[in-house]
């Protein structure tokens, strides 16, 4: 059996010591690259999806990367951001994956009205094909529109990216 020896001094030892922590600094700005890289991809996605919604009336999301304490989040923000993401009437299929988890199903978010066949709003039609409701002064008829899930969707395309982010961060 062979025997390997170290000899450790106390300035051997700081010196280890201090290149642990050099490592430590360098990984943790790494890692906050991957995840900063990560949430602008997932930004980018997001406002693609988004830009692609069905839509009764206004589209009022605005997506953005925020800093947190833990690092970074894509966040959509806007009075439509519900409607669009989990989809509203019973014309459409409650096909989100998350609708139930969460407890908006359609109908049980916002008024109610996903409840109805139909319902009338005041404001514009979007590019759902809604229409003015013949006899309701500047109204508009909607069935609701489809789960768009922008967000949902941001998040499976990120997971398919980690691979690929990591290993380009890591690789400079």
């Amino acid at each position: 059996m062979r025997t390997i020896t170290i000899q450790l001094s106390q300035d051997s030892c700081k010196k280890a010591l201090k290149e642990l922590k050099d490592y430590q600094k360098w990984f943790n700005k790494k890692l906050d690259e991957v995840c900063k890289r990560l949430a602008e991809f997932g930004l980018t996605r997001a406002q693609a999806y988004y830009s692609q919604a069905l839509y009764d009336g206004i589209k009022d999301v605005a997506v953005s990367v925020e800093k947190r304490d833990n690092g970074y989040a894509v966040v959509a923000k806007g009075s439509t951001v519900m409607f669009l993401e989990f989809g509203t009437g019973v014309h459409y299929p409650n096909d989100h994956p998350k609708a139930g988890e969460l407890g908006v199903a359609h109908g049980t978010y916002g008024k109610g009205l996903g409840n109805n066949d139909y319902w009338f709003y005041t404001g514009q039609p979007g590019n759902a094909g809604g229409e003015l409701a013949y006899g309701h002064k500047n109204s508009t008829i909607t069935h609701g529109n489809p789960a768009n899930m922008s967000l949902y969707n941001s998040a499976k395309d990120m997971r398919g990216e980690i691979k690929r982010i990591v290993e380009e961060v890591f690789r400079n």
